[in-house]
């Protein structure tokens, strides 16, 4: 059954995700050095159904929502560090 894709379908969409693309970091405690390119993301999580970082299923989701005629933005991330009272100096915007 076709169905389009809305705003209010995307709590299920993100539970469904979330539930069956895990977050792993392997490659980065195998030192792996993968491409960082939209088509591997996409074999690595969907067709090798392996999980994956942040930025790889942030990504993902962010061409998934695109394509499905969402206005979607990719926005850098920062982290909070309560010890140090200061935000990450590492992130960066991602292009478009």
């Amino acid at each position: 059954m076709d169905q389009t894709l809305d705003f209010a379908h995307l709590q299920s969409l993100l539970k469904k995700t979330a539930y069956s693309i895990p977050f792993e970091n392997k490659a980065i405690m195998n030192k792996d050095r993968d491409d960082l390119t939209d088509e591997f993301m996409i074999h690595k999580l969907l067709t090798l159904k392996q999980g994956g970082l942040c930025y790889e299923l942030n990504t993902v989701l962010f061409l998934f929502l695109a394509e499905n005629g969402f206005q979607v933005s990719m926005m850098k991330g920062l982290v909070f560090n309560a010890d140090t009272m200061t935000w990450s100096a590492f992130a960066r915007l991602m292009p478009q």
